[in-house]
């Protein structure tokens, strides 16, 4: 048989091989250097994870611990008060007035009363008892002066400092509600020491002056009766705590609150 002298055409290169003398493997599978670009990338996210990481970890604390420090907040802030809210809700006083409506002055640092000394004691009061205590609609000789206690007159003198002499009769119904009279010689005194009487007199109380008394200053309650050098004498405060609201007195759980103006008083 003669083998034909027109040369076969040459077989086309398969699939997936490259031209003549390249490797089978030609055309590569993707760009050249594929791998090295994926590994740069994990590795840049890696590292901005990592930055977000530490600013939370130092911006967060941060955060909280600036608003617990912030005034006013927080479980634990207590309620901040005005300065001038005390002010605002000032008491009204109720300390008794002058005749007049004038208000008594306000207790003062130089009127205070000295030290009470070994000696300075109640030992000198004056105990009067088994006093009768009916109402009455005339005058009395009492006995002592000022008086303890004993008939009086059916109304009583409103709690305060007054400046001239109020009626004997009105001002022993106050010593039956249990309130302290503090009588003095205004012709013994000065203006400094009737106003240290008037500071320590207590608001369950009357005061005023007694021409002839028998000591420059008398306190007196219901059946008790201290007799004073003066008005800076220690005892005074300490009959007053002793005897404030007698217990001695008919009545005591009233008061001289609600009495009537000296004015008003039925005259001798």
């Amino acid at each position: 048989m003669r083998v034909s002298d027109t040369p076969s055409s040459a077989p086309e290169p398969a699939a997936g091989s490259g031209p003549a003398g390249w490797p089978p493997s030609w055309p590569p599978s993707g760009p050249a250097g594929g791998s090295e670009g994926n590994g740069r990338r994990r590795v840049v996210v890696a590292v901005l994870a990592a930055v977000l990481v530490v600013a939370g970890a130092v911006l967060v604390p941060l955060l909280i611990v600036g608003g617990d420090d912030e005034p006013g907040t927080g479980d634990d802030a207590e309620t901040a008060v005005p300065a001038t809210a005390s002010a605002s809700r000032a008491e009204p006083s109720s300390r008794p007035t002058r005749r007049g409506g004038d208000p008594r002055p306000a207790p003062s640092p130089s009127t205070s009363f000295p030290p009470v000394k070994p000696g300075d004691d109640l030992s000198a009061v004056k105990v009067y008892n088994d006093l009768p205590s009916s109402h009455v609609d005339y005058d009395i000789a009492y006995d002592p002066v000022p008086p303890v206690g004993g008939p009086h007159a059916p109304t009583w003198i409103e709690c305060g400092v007054y400046d001239e002499p109020i009626r004997e009769e009105n001002g022993v119904h106050d010593l039956e509600h249990g309130s302290v009279w503090i009588t003095y010689d205004a012709a013994k005194l000065d203006a400094d020491d009737i106003d240290a009487l008037a500071d320590a007199l207590p608001d369950n109380g009357i005061m005023s002056p007694y021409p002839g008394i028998p000591a420059p200053v008398v306190v007196t309650v219901w059946g008790r009766q201290l007799l004073l050098t003066g008005a800076d004498d220690p005892r005074l405060q300490l009959f007053i705590d002793e005897y404030a609201g007698s217990s001695t007195a008919p009545e005591p759980f009233f008061s001289c609150d609600g009495g009537i103006s000296p004015e008003d008083a039925v005259p001798r």
